[in-house]
């Protein structure tokens, strides 16, 4: 039954204005619906991140939530040129190469939002459909 239904991640924010510079003009993604608690972003296929105000300090998010892409190398390229700082890990069995890490599985990178929320985006090794 949950296998058909869509996902959506709720990413806590002290700064909704600030939030919303940082998805809207440094990540590209375009408001889908705004309440005044929060603001829906439409990631293609129906998945969604919402950006939800928190009146009491943000509580950052460490296990990153993913963002799926087909290039991952033109996506990082894009996003740096919009100010985008990538994490760097050189730990054993994942070191990241220009922002980049390369598994059997998946490429990754990882970032941080306004409030210190850790973001990743990955492209399967399998083309997606």
């Amino acid at each position: 039954m949950l296998k058909i239904c869509r996902v959506h991640t709720t990413l806590p924010t002290a700064d909704l204005a600030r939030a919303r510079v940082f998805f809207e003009n440094t990540l590209g993604i375009p408001p889908k619906t705004e309440l005044p608690s929060g603001i829906f972003y439409d990631c293609g296929e129906g998945d969604e991140v919402r950006s939800v105000a928190n009146r009491r300090q943000a509580v950052r998010r460490t296990h990153p939530d993913g963002l799926r892409c087909r290039r991952i190398d033109s996506e990082v390229q894009e996003l740096r040129s919009r100010g985008v700082v990538f994490e760097h890990y050189d730990l054993p069995g994942l070191t990241t190469v220009e922002g980049i890490v390369h598994r059997p599985a998946l490429k990754a990178a990882w970032f941080k939002d306004t409030d210190g929320n850790l973001l990743a985006i990955m492209q399967p090794v399998e083309p997606l459909d």
